[in-house]
């Protein structure tokens, strides 16, 4: 690696070198530092074995020695096909066709942060197995990190890949790049079982040789911008090959089969887990990622369609892109910390405990990468200036128009103020017009430019641009910096509400319990869509510094009020009057203009919700299905974007439909319907041959408990079904007057 003159603008970066190096001197390089990787037959033979014993091929053995074998054969066949098969001399080829594309794409302008390859480089020498866990907004993800940990002399890691790539051609030089294919849908295939078995067994056996291995846990890209819910499939699949029990268990068993003693003298290995936040200036499929969020069906890949993409795409210009490193962390850490929260019980339930541990180690895993994602993504010089531009729009002053000068100073503003409160803020300080410009360069396909006065005399002026799509892609932008914003943006909401309701100006206070009901209220209307974004922990480290204390009815006393409410307290933003039973604005300038860009950023979400609710009322009594709701929501938010701002996403909009059942304002009827199918059926294929008791709704969860072991998988199956029914096709009003409440609060959120 090496700093150029622009990546020393860039505080904290250097720019990744080419990686076109001898592949003799690459793998002299590896071999000298690293282990050497287990051959890739061993590794099939390891997989088909293993993945035989838990497809259930061993019980086919018992019988017959033919029938074991065809079962090993099996299992070796799906091995071949998904595993990847690393080629040096491939991995050079690709590394000198990326060093072109990053060229082209990025004048070679990708950034790493400083001295975060070099710790990755010690995790992977210390022996342990490294799981990379980058974020996924483009499919340029996968080879970024391999690009470069190759500058580096590192080994490539193993990288997990939808068969949707596994093209014709393409699949085989992914493979030796180190990509191994798993099938986008497996439950229901005929070989289910089978595949399950070697994936499972596949990523034991990288674990216990101590391959580093890289999935994203978010599964497909992000379509808005977000960090998506992280899925906990290969997680868990880490987690168990991981567990140091299990791995002398194994070591055991093939000990036994193979004769070699020596199998049981190597110690276990931990794992690490490496969180990689890659963030782009402008990515590659924004405009497809608004169309798709616009509910256009997602095309299906091809090998015509990556050819013609990459002439598309070699003909443009996407600014930068930069590589940051959350806190490493193991998992025995995540154990201990499983241990001392709810430590296993020795009773005969003792395989349920553990099953319930590793359930909450899992978990623990999930919540600890979203935070550190979000934590560590670049707020990059284009999502400054989409949030400017945004926040001008949703104000509604102005008619949405900002000048050069306006840009340039509230840029500087914003990018100090997020930097400020822990983001990683890339832009140029030195010269922001000049970041300013080249951003809006980048952003030119979705901004309006105009000319101000008569005659062009009086500059340029910027706009968001006026269709859908042109909003949803400056919406990536803008939900890469909104959870830094989203705490004072709920609350600034909530305390503008709350002071028109009393008829007074936010400065001069309004009464703490009704502001901490309005605001638990909020929290509960947006759901999911609010609450990841509050980042509780980075508002509780300042809290804890602070030391203040929040003097709230205890029925109003939840984490999300305290820690949100006393970081603006902390900071100036807001202040406590009449021995703190009252709140108000803060009295600096500054704060003010804090709390209302965030609420301008906010009430676009408010307001979507809001008309989806509208749309309820007015669809009337009587049933009607969710794709009527969805198409007349979305109907009224492009009426309403040309005059104001709303999110024109078909999620979106979901989400607010799905907060109508969560809050019961209206019923679901095929719910019901389902529900009572269910129950019926229950009784009659299993009440009736087990002697079971009557089973009603209630009792569900007490029957999958009692006779977990009686029902066999499939009533198991059934029964957890029937516990988690959801999803809607028919919705009618539950309660009128529930619902004209809902619209009178939404309403009042975005005055």
């Amino acid at each position: 690696m090496h700093t150029s003159s622009s990546a020393a603008k860039l505080r904290g970066f250097t720019r990744c070198a080419s990686v076109c190096v001898d592949p003799r001197g690459y793998d002299a390089a590896v071999e000298e530092d690293f282990e050497r990787p287990p051959n890739h037959d061993r590794v099939l033979r390891a997989v088909a074995r293993q993945a035989r014993s838990l497809a259930g091929g061993d019980r086919n053995a018992g019988r017959t020695e033919g029938a074991g074998q065809e079962g090993e054969r099996q299992a070796e066949a799906m091995a071949s096909r998904l595993c990847a098969k690393i080629s040096s001399h491939v991995l050079r080829i690709l590394g000198w066709t990326l060093s072109l594309a990053w060229k082209r794409l990025y004048a070679s302008e990708v950034y790493v942060e400083e001295g975060a390859l070099h710790k990755l480089r010690e995790a992977m020498k210390s022996g342990k197995s490294v799981v990379l866990l980058p974020t996924h907004q483009s499919h340029l993800d996968y080879m970024l990190l391999s690009y470069a940990m190759r500058a580096e002399a590192m080994p490539m890691p193993h990288i997990a890949a939808g068969d949707n790539l596994n093209l014709p051609g393409l699949g085989g030089v992914l493979r030796r790049g180190g990509a191994f294919f798993i099938p986008r849908v497996i439950k229901g295939r005929d070989d289910e079982q089978l595949v399950k078995a070697v994936l499972k067994a596949y990523v034991d056996v990288l674990v216990r040789n101590g391959a580093a291995i890289e999935f994203f846990a978010e599964g497909g890209r992000s379509r808005d911008g977000r960090i998506g819910r992280m899925r906990l499939g290969l997680l868990s699949l880490v987690a168990q090959a991981g567990n140091k029990k299990n791995q002398i268990e194994q070591a055991r068993i093939e000990a036994e089969e193979e004769g070699d003693r020596s199998r049981l003298e190597k110690a276990p290995r931990d794992v690490v887990f490496v969180p990689v936040a890659i963030a782009y200036d402008s990515t590659l499929e924004r405009a497809t990622f608004a169309e798709e969020a616009r509910g256009k069906k997602k095309e299906k890949e091809s090998l015509f369609g990556f050819v013609k993409a990459c002439f598309e795409v070699l003909m443009q210009r996407r600014g930068r892109v930069y590589v940051t490193f959350g806190k490493f962390a193991t998992l025995e850490e995540f154990e201990e910390h499983a241990w001392k929260k709810a430590p296993p019980s020795t009773a005969s339930s003792n395989f349920e405990e553990c099953q319930l541990q590793h359930r909450h180690v899992v978990g623990s895993i999930g919540e600890y990468l979203a935070r550190q994602l979000r934590a560590k993504l670049v707020i990059t010089r284009t999502d400054i200036i989409a949030a400017v531009l945004m926040e001008k729009w949703s104000s509604g002053v102005q008619g949405g128009w900002v000048t050069l000068e306006e840009l340039v100073a509230k840029s500087s503003w914003l990018a100090k103020q997020v930097a400020d409160r822990g983001a990683v803020v890339s832009v140029d300080w030195d010269d922001m017009e000049l970041c300013v410009k080249n951003a809006l360069e980048l952003l030119h396909e979705v901004v309006q430019i105009e000319n101000e006065g008569e005659g062009g005399e009086g500059g340029e002026r910027y706009k968001v641009g006026n269709t859908p799509s042109m909003h949803l892609q400056i919406w990536q932008h803008v939900n890469h910096i909104l959870p830094w914003l989203a705490s004072r943006g709920v609350v600034a909401c909530v305390l503008h509400s709350m002071a028109h309701a009393h008829n007074r100006d936010p400065s001069e206070g309004v009464p703490c319990a009704g502001f901490a009901r309005a605001l638990a209220d909020l929290l509960e209307i947006l759901g999911d869509e609010i609450r990841p974004l509050l980042e509780l922990d980075r508002a509780r480290d300042r809290v804890e510094k602070n030391g203040t204390k929040l003097r709230l009815p205890r029925e109003y006393y939840t984490e999300e009020i305290l820690q949100a409410t006393l970081e603006l307290e902390a900071e100036g933003e807001l202040r406590f009057l009449d021995d703190r039973s009252t709140m108000a604005k803060g009295q600096s300038t500054e704060g003010n203009d804090s709390l209302s860009f965030a609420a301008n950023l906010v009430k676009p979400l408010i307001r979507t919700f809001h008309l989806s609710f509208c749309s309820a009322k007015s669809l009337g009594d009587g049933p009607r299905s969710e794709s009527e709701l969805i198409e007349l929501a979305d109907k009224r938010c492009l009426e309403e974007l040309e005059w104001t701002s709303v999110m024109p996403s078909v999620a979106i909009i979901k989400s607010a439909c799905k907060a109508l059942l969560r809050l019961e304002v209206l019923s679901n009827q095929s719910n019901e319907y389902k529900r009572e199918k269910a129950l019926s059926r229950f009784d009659v294929k299993y009440g009736t041959e087990l002697n079971l008791p009557k089973l009603e709704e209630a009792s569900a969860g007490n029957h999958l408990r009692r006779y977990s072991s009686s029902l066999g998988s499939i009533g198991r199956t059934s029964l957890r079904k029937m516990l988690s029914l959801n999803g809607s096709s028919a919705s009618q009003p539950g309660n009128s007057d529930s619902l004209d409440n809902l619209l009178k609060r939404t309403r009042s959120f975005i005055m």
